[in-house]
């Protein structure tokens, strides 16, 4: 990048107000883009507000950005707040790191009961918001600087959702999609050879058509089956080849204790694929995704509306039980919906689910897979985000949108089915009328060729029979028995199951920091143990 700046996993900075003037870190996190780094960080080092920088909004890829002098630390976060900056006061100053967990742990935070909940009926805890109560992540799309001799924190954005879609053509915006990811795949490649993470879906086969370069692709699945073989007839018409990684197939649960480490708590580790799968892969060059387009570029269309969240059933029944923390849930996520709403009115149903990133139910997947490889998500950089939201929901209908944009490039690798039959070159309707006949030949091949086997691209995630009394007692000091009648009661489904699996491995036992749990990360163990609520 042309400075000093050390390209990081992860970082943590204790600001004091007593630190030497003299005192000096700039870390870079993830993969950025910076059009003249030289000037921009010779103006970041000294900005105090969106102003001084060197247009952040020509910054590309998906990142963090930190630049400390003494006593003040700024922090650049990307348009989409994929690495997300968490935060927290104390006596001396602050703290801001990368791990919410070490953050926590210098500032004496303890665990918050309705993040918790969050995280159970949700899978992701709202934006502010974090495990620990005190604290925070900071905005995406800003730039934010923390004064520890004033003890000011002071944010300010350089980029916000447009109120108004200007996309609201099909074919413009198509036309759009296809320029901006040519670029942002360009960019992640940087002229290298390549590693895919390739499903065989569409969105993988649009990365591997663009990477213009030596590719290998890698699937993880336990054993071989039908995602297999249409993801290597895929790949070989595109010209690479697919290793096949034999996933454990009890890896979520049984690694929960490595993902802890790696990500902290609060995501959702049954969406962090890459954990036990990463040591065939390459470590010396990038690792390329496909994930967030479904999120971004497809979708049904939402009519704007006025008034409430509308409450889910799942929220509905929390109230008879867990009223509390239940409403306490609702409130935030109601009041992030309402900030989002004055801005964006039209996308805010949508946006408020994964506006930053780091609040995405799937986010643990990119957690895990940049600490383990350079992993780069080209849908998910900056410049597809502010794409993303300047196109107008009616566009992304039915897929039509992302079809017109790509299904071309793909060749006749576009004609190959997807595992769940759709055919990425044809629409829907084409597709209805074809789908007997590739539901027929689905049923040849699981019968004669990989017979009872999951075709699916993830290994179903349980865990039956629901939790045994020995844990529901060892959380019973978390809230007094009410998660425990909860759970109880069997009203609750299959993920909110797994994620309160999560939730024993971190809270259930009343450790200290003297004899942490067995299986914790030993951070993480110091982080949670004896803490009260």
């Amino acid at each position: 990048m042309g400075t000093a700046a050390s390209l990081v996993k992860d970082f943590l900075v204790i600001l004091n107000r007593d630190a030497s003037p003299e005192q000096q870190e700039e870390y870079a996190c993830s993969h950025a883009v910076i059009p003249d780094a030289d000037q921009f960080w010779s103006n970041f080092r000294t900005a105090r507000q969106v102003s001084d920088l060197l247009d952040p909004s020509a910054l590309r890829g998906h990142f963090a950005l930190a630049s400390r002098s003494g006593s003040v630390l700024r922090i650049l976060t990307d348009a989409g707040g994929m690495v997300p900056i968490f935060y927290a006061s104390t006596a001396a100053g602050w703290v801001v790191g990368t791990r919410q967990d070490e953050v926590a742990e210098h500032a004496g935070a303890s665990v918050d009961p309705t993040s918790v909940y969050d995280f159970l009926g949700n899978g992701a805890i709202c934006h502010p918001y974090t495990w620990f109560e005190g604290v925070r992540v900071c905005d995406p799309a800003s730039l934010i600087v923390f004064d520890a001799q004033t003890g000011a924190i002071e944010e300010s954005p350089y980029w916000v959702p447009p109120a108004k879609p200007r996309h609201t053509n099909l074919k413009s915006a198509a036309q759009a999609l296809s320029k901006a990811l040519r670029r942002a795949v360009q960019d992640a490649v940087e002229g290298q050879p390549v590693s895919i993470l390739y499903s065989g879906g569409e969105d993988s086969r649009v990365i591997g058509a663009l990477a213009k370069t030596e590719r290998k692709g890698f699937l993880f699945l336990p054993r071989a089956n039908r995602e297999l073989v249409l993801a290597r007839t895929s790949a070989s018409l595109l010209g690479f080849s697919v290793d096949h990684v034999v996933a454990p197939p009890k890896r979520y649960v049984e690694q929960q204790a490595a993902a802890f480490s790696l990500i902290g708590p609060g995501f959702d580790v049954a969406h962090a694929h890459a954990l036990g799968c990463v040591e065939t892969i390459p470590r010396d060059r990038p690792c390329l995704g496909g994930w967030g387009s479904d999120t971004l570029f497809k979708g049904l269309y939402l009519e704007e509306r006025k008034g409430k969240v509308l409450e889910s059933l799942r929220a509905t029944t929390w109230k008879n039980k867990v009223p509390a923390h239940a409403y306490e849930v609702l409130r935030r996520r109601q009041q992030h919906f309402e900030a989002l709403y004055a801005r964006i009115p039209r996308t805010a149903y949508e946006w408020q689910h994964f506006w930053p990133l780091s609040a995405h139910e799937h986010h643990a997947h990119f957690g895990t897979a940049r600490r383990y490889l350079d992993q780069r998500e080209p849908f998910l950089t900056a410049p597809l985000i502010r794409l993303a939201a300047d196109i107008h929901p009616s566009v992304r209908a039915d897929r039509e949108f992302f079809r017109l944009a790509f299904s071309k490039m793909l060749g006749k690798a576009g004609y190959v089915p997807r595992s769940n039959g759709l055919i990425p070159r044809y629409n829907l309707a084409k597709n209805a009328r074809l789908d007997p006949l590739v539901r027929a030949v689905f049923w040849l091949h699981d019968t004669f060729v990989h017979p009872k086997r999951d075709q699916g691209p993830w290994p179903m995630i349980t865990w039956k029979p629901g939790p045994p009394r020995a844990l529901l007692k060892e959380m019973q000091w978390f809230d007094d028995g009410r998660l425990s009648a909860w759970v109880q009661t069997g009203s609750v489904s299959r993920n909110e199951l797994n994620r309160f699996v999560q939730i024993h491995h971190l809270l259930g036992r009343k450790t200290t920091p003297k004899r942490a749990g067995a299986g914790h990360h030993s951070l993480t163990a110091r982080a949670l143990g004896g803490l009260e609520l």
